[in-house]
């Protein structure tokens, strides 16, 4: 047993023996699986308004998400010993655990502050767990987890200087939920720039990694072109999904096909795998931005 399968256990849990806080609007067998389906490949308008479904989108895509970051955290050639880290839009907070996985290995850094923010108040409970786990297992971590829009926490938080700025699956997420408006998304990134991105120390990272399609890639480019210290930017791609257009990624390079390496045994049982079809190809668009400040 480990801290992050302790998680994956409470997600499971808590999804199988809560009830929908907020009904599916289509028939489904109770694993939620289709529900998520439906808002994140299909465009059905819904967010993370459910606990059921919170704990079965853990069981689902945690895995993945896990590996993706993983390849991320190689383009940071060395962390501060006392890192602090936000991530906007952190959700179930997948990033964490290969920063907790760096701690455990002594890879790293010394100790971790991990700030998150998401808005919806249906991950409190798998963040109250995050909290437990961190205790129990006695990791040098703190946490502040944020419930609320980013917009509104940006001042509280601007005094910070953070050594990691995470964006994971909260752009495309962000863009889709404010009807695709492009204008939107300038406007949160120019508050972003304003208060948090203009005041990283040299050698800071910012970190993207969502869905490989041009409507999320668009959001990257917004965010790079705001950002006016020297900068080092480096664009990957996964070999998956294979129907995205060469030209429409030109600058990515491609990491190829790749499996998910972090599912243990205990996760790969039939019945697992039925109920909640863990996703186990990494398939994300990703950009790493190290600043480089005169």
């Amino acid at each position: 047993m480990s801290l992050f399968t302790d998680y994956v256990d409470f997600a499971e849990y808590h999804h199988s023996s809560s009830h929908c806080s907020n009904p599916c609007v289509t028939k489904c067998n109770s694993f939620c699986v289709e529900c998520l389906s439906l808002q994140n490949y299909y465009g059905h308008q819904r967010a993370y308004d459910c606990e059921k479904r919170c704990g079965a989108y853990i069981c689902h895509y945690l895995f993945k998400f896990y590996d993706e970051m993983c390849y991320l955290y190689r383009d940071i050639t060395q962390f501060p010993e006392s890192t602090k880290v936000l991530s906007i839009g952190c959700g179930p907070c997948s990033e964490l655990f290969p920063l907790i996985e760096g701690i455990d290995e002594e890879k790293s850094f010394a100790s971790l502050h991990y700030y998150g923010i998401d808005l919806s108040d249906k991950w409190k409970p798998f963040h109250d767990e995050i909290d437990r786990l961190i205790k129990s297992y006695q990791k040098p971590i703190t946490t502040k987890f944020i419930i609320g829009d980013i917009e509104d926490y940006l001042e509280q938080l601007k005094d910070i200087k953070f050594d990691l700025l995470i964006f994971n699956y909260f752009m495309s997420d962000f863009k889709k939920s404010h009807n695709n408006s492009t204008l939107a998304v300038r406007q949160l990134c120019k508050l972003i720039n304003d208060n948090i991105i203009s005041r990283m120390h040299s050698e800071s990272y910012i970190l993207i990694n969502d869905i490989n399609h041009n409507s999320a890639r668009d959001c990257f480019d917004i965010l790079l072109r705001g950002i006016r210290t020297n900068k080092i930017v480096k664009r990957y791609r996964f070999h998956e999904p294979t129907n995205v257009s060469y030209e429409n990624t030109r600058s990515y390079e491609n990491r190829g096909n790749k499996t998910v390496r972090n599912v243990p045994k205990l996760y790969q049982t039939q019945m697992f795998i039925n109920n909640y079809n863990p996703r186990t190809i990494c398939s994300s668009a990703q950009v790493t931005i190290e600043m480089k400040k005169l």
